[in-house]
């Protein structure tokens, strides 16, 4: 474990993002093994479902929020908006406070709402609601960059990270290191629509799940990474992953290759699994692609 940017403090490599297990009577082990990984856990995706699993436990908690101050049309509104959020999220998880709340930032917003978000961020703080503050960068990375400028408020910094996704580490390193901000990456293993890259790499000799913690590893020179999981065997690979092999540049590029044709898409389209099905008809329609084409 490392000292993570201005929180002065370790924190494990790999941290766990908790999603919606496949088969619903799997919530109470999926949180448990989270639980017993020691490590952090995001609760953003369904913070009242994995709260009620894990409430009398000493889980260090991360959470997201914040664009609803999208929709606030002056100061005070755009407090309140983030404050409800904070006390909804609280309440699910039954915790007096989070180790990590992350401003999810997605698009530029008005000064207004920026100026109500951090007096509540800062008032939360205070009251002891939150105990380290970050930005979670959910769009183009400028938006984070232009408040983070203005608003020297985060210990940490949560970004994607990929082959696909490259450009808000660009953007955003220097000023890390200069303001010595931890840097959380995420999406190392999906890099384009949320299909999983190993999808592409049906004819390698590599297995998925060695894939997988590569993909991991190769984040870690980086700062921790955050891992989407959902059951425990996930959780297994994602915290053995310290210690695999980086993936190679040849694999990284025959999957780029690979996403770059509409006839792999169309084959997922096809897939016996539902979600992965799913997401591929959405790229390929998104793209106006027909599933046969080559």
């Amino acid at each position: 474990m490392k000292v993570l940017g201005r929180t002065n403090k370790k924190f494990p490599s790999v941290w766990l993002k908790l999603l919606l297990p496949r088969e619903p009577d799997k919530t109470d082990s999926l949180v448990s093994a989270a639980v017993e990984a020691k490590t952090v856990i995001d609760v953003t995706s369904q913070p009242a479902l994995f709260g009620g699993f894990m409430r009398g436990s000493d889980a260090t908690l991360a959470v997201s929020g914040g664009l609803s101050l999208e929709r606030a049309v002056d100061e005070k509104m755009a407090m309140d908006f983030l404050q409800a959020e904070l006390i909804q999220s609280l309440s699910a998880v039954g915790r007096m406070h989070f180790d990590f709340f992350f401003l999810q930032i997605r698009k530029p917003l008005e000064e207004f709402q920026i100026a109500g978000a951090m007096q509540s961020l800062e008032l939360a703080r205070q009251e002891g609601h939150i105990k380290f503050l970050g930005l979670d960068v959910v769009g183009p990375p400028l938006p984070s960059l232009g408040i983070w400028h203005f608003h020297d408020a985060f210990e940490v910094i949560k970004m994607p990270y990929n082959p696909c996704a490259k450009e808000p580490f660009e953007v955003l390193a220097d000023l890390a290191k200069e303001r010595r901000v931890g840097i959380i990456t995420h999406r190392c293993l999906c890099w384009k629509n949320s299909i999983p890259f190993m999808q592409f790499l049906t004819q390698s000799k590599v297995d998925s799940d060695s894939l997988a913690q590569s993909a991991i590893s190769s984040n870690l020179d980086v700062g921790p990474v955050s891992v989407g999981v959902r059951d425990e065997r996930e959780i297994g690979l994602a915290i053995s992953a310290l210690g695999s092999p980086k993936l190679s540049e040849e694999t990284i590029e025959t999957a780029l290759d690979e996403m770059n044709r509409g006839s792999k898409w169309g084959e997922l389209a096809k897939s016996s699994n539902r979600n992965i099905r799913e997401l591929a008809e959405k790229w390929l329609l998104q793209n106006s692609i027909g599933s046969d084409s080559h």
